[in-house]
């Protein structure tokens, strides 16, 4: 006989993760067929990302020339390297500047994700 369980079985994701918003790629969609940019803010900054053919071409050469990531490592170096292109060097240094956690980076990832649509 087994005893009784004292708490609830722990959660996979954090309760203060951040959650898919489904208006994103909505969002997306409309910025490209306006001016083809979105804004994403974290850390206090304000980031302008371009979406579609608005897209740095830097973010076109990480895809085009890195093999399909094979592990966890492989896929967290793949998304770092796309979200810097995204970025451009100077929002990439104005990320950074703020002194990002690993959470804000994490964050920022998910919603540039969620924005892309993948």
């Amino acid at each position: 006989m087994t005893a009784p369980r004292k708490s609830a079985p722990r959660k996979a994701t954090p309760a203060d993760a951040a959650k898919p918003d489904p208006k994103r790629s909505a969002q997306a969609r409309k910025a490209e067929a306006e001016d083809g940019f979105v804004t994403v803010e974290q850390c206090g900054v304000k980031f302008r990302i371009g979406l579609g053919e608005d897209m740095p071409f830097e973010v076109f050469e990480e895809m085009s020339t890195r093999p399909e990531p094979q592990t966890e490592g492989e896929q967290r170096e793949y998304n770092r390297a796309i979200t810097k292109a995204l970025l451009g060097p100077d929002q990439w240094e104005a990320f950074r500047a703020a002194r990002p956690s690993i959470r804000d980076y994490n964050e920022l990832s998910d919603n540039i994700t969620a924005l892309l649509g993948n």
